[in-house]
């Protein structure tokens, strides 16, 4: 009996015991103000910066050109042949690789190109040339004014608009008037007109006309050679 008192005892201690710490537990559980909810906790993700999926302009690629360099060509002679009329009396150079057409006392034509490779209605390109020396005859032989005055009204029946017109002084100090002239159906035309021992030359260049005035600087008078007349003996006498 007394065993059984005592366990009953230990077990109203025991009771008493726990109803003390969930009474203390009780009392620390924070308060809410009246009113108030208790709330639950939400994690919210912090805003991500928007990613751009767009490819990039497709840069456009531009069209290679090729760039035309213009081919030098010489403005100065260097070796040359001398031509020379010895009839009107003047004397001319040009370059050894070009070729010469000519009458003695009447027209010449320099050439760059051997003149019978081209037809006789084959055009000449602009990478050719072509110098005529064209004098006139003793009768039509014309003072320098007027050979400049003939040649801006033009050639033939087409007119010419005069792009360039210089006074020269050729050796021997033979005046000579240098013209660029130029129509509306050819291009242009490079003339250099002068009076040479009596008689008026006309020196006009077409196609490449990077060396005409180099060529045309040499145009110079030479010594007519007298005509010497030998009468013979009359044997009868």
């Amino acid at each position: 009996m007394v065993q059984v008192a005592l366990f009953t005892i230990l077990a109203s201690l025991i009771l008493c015991a726990c109803a003390g710490l969930f009474a203390s537990g009780a009392q620390q559980k924070p308060r809410l103000p009246d009113g108030a909810a208790m709330g639950s906790a939400t994690l919210s993700p912090s805003p991500q910066p928007a990613v751009s999926l767009q490819a990039p302009p497709a840069s456009a690629t531009p069209t290679p050109t090729i760039a035309s360099t213009p081919i030098p060509r010489p403005t100065t002679l260097t070796e040359t042949l001398t031509y020379t009329d010895t009839v009107i009396g003047y004397a001319i150079e040009y370059p050894t690789d070009w070729h010469v057409v000519s009458r003695l006392g009447g027209p010449a034509s320099l050439t760059s190109f051997d003149p019978r490779a081209l037809g006789p209605h084959e055009g000449l390109s602009a990478a050719l040339t072509r110098i005529d020396l064209a004098p006139d005859e003793k009768e039509q032989t014309k003072t320098l004014d007027e050979m400049v005055a003939g040649a801006k009204g033009g050639y033939g029946s087409t007119p010419y608009q005069v792009l360039r017109e210089e006074q020269w002084e050729l050796s021997g100090g033979t005046p000579a008037i240098r013209l660029d002239l130029q129509s509306d159906s050819l291009p242009k035309t490079a003339v250099l007109l002068t009076v040479i021992n009596g008689r008026s030359v006309h020196l006009v260049g077409y196609g490449d006309l990077s060396l005409f005035d180099a060529i045309a600087r040499t145009l110079r008078p030479v010594p007519v050679p007298a005509v010497i007349i030998t009468i013979g003996d009359d044997a009868g006498q």
